[in-house]
Parts: C-alpha cells; sequence; structure tokens
C-alpha cells in the first residue's frame, strides 16, 4: 500500500531551458504523474480529468514499463540476456 511521503519534490522545479516540471507535463498532455521512494509517493500530478482513482488504457505504454522491469532483473543477474525466453520462463511455458 502506498503512503504520502513526508519528504516531497515540488513540480514547479525548473527541469530544462527554465520551464518546470509541472509545465512540461501540461505541454506534453501527461494524464498522471507520479514520483515514489520506496512506498512513499513524493509528488504526483493529475491533469486532462484523470484522478488518483482512476484507471487508465496503457497501450504502449506497457512495453516501457516491461522494458524497465526487464532492465532491472537483467542488472540484479536474475534474467541472462544471452540465454533464449524459453528457457528463462520455463516454468512459465510449462503450464
Amino acid at each position: 500500500m502506498l503512503t504520502q511521503s513526508q519528504q516531497t519534490f515540488d513540480l514547479n522545479t525548473e527541469y530544462e531551458a527554465g520551464k518546470s516540471y509541472l509545465d512540461s507535463l501540461q505541454a506534453t498532455q501527461t494524464k498522471g504523474f507520479v514520483i515514489l521512494k520506496g512506498n512513499q509517493v513524493v509528488a504526483e500530478f493529475y491533469d486532462n480529468g484523470y484522478n488518483r482513482g482512476m484507471s487508465n488504457n496503457l497501450q504502449s505504454a506497457s512495453k516501457s514499463y516491461a522494458g524497465l522491469i526487464i532492465g532491472q532483473l537483467i542488472d540484479a543477474g536474475k534474467i541472462d540476456p544471452e540465454k533464449t525466453l524459453r528457457s528463462t520462463c520455463r516454468i512459465w511455458l510449462e503450464v
């Protein structure tokens, strides 16, 4: 379960070329953006009619999440990128 962190991050902080994170999120029509540290929410932003309790169709964003997770598993030595999917995921493929 996520909780609100006492340590926060101000999204009005300058990000790039005088623009804040908030400016960039609004300019790119971002629906939701959350910064987590552990299981705590450090900052969050919702726009375009979205809020914390709403679900969103991730579509191609799912590939980004999958890539991030696979990269972390490779870095942790839990997946060998030189092995085939069949040998890495054998337990799932046997079902």
